[in-house]
């Protein structure tokens, strides 16, 4: 689940990069590559062109992740004093409006 999640940012990233430097006629000529040799894809995407807020199956993973990594630290006896902690530290914040 953690690597699909950071697999979509780094996806973006490197669309973003590409993107910048290369031009349709480039791209093309890529692709006419991959069609000349015959090459197939080494994995299949998931869910590659659906953002977070259209595609359920995305969003269940993230909602899953983030449910899964708040159990686990409520549970761990190293991190939970601190996310006391932490919690006093916000509803200290919140009297003083330091979010309002």
């Amino acid at each position: 689940m953690k690597c699909f999640i950071i697999g979509k940012g780094i996806h973006k990233s490197i669309c973003q990069i590409f993107d910048a430097i290369m031009d349709n006629q480039l791209k093309d000529d890529i692709k006419n590559e991959f069609k000349k040799y015959d090459t197939t894809p080494i994995g299949k995407p998931i869910c590659i062109s659906d953002n977070q807020s259209t595609n359920n199956i995305l969003r269940n993973v993230y909602i899953m992740n983030l449910i899964n990594n708040s159990y686990n630290l409520i549970n761990n006896k190293e991190i939970y004093p601190l996310l006391e902690k932490n919690k006093k530290y916000y509803e200290k914040s919140q009297i003083k409006g330091a979010y309002y």
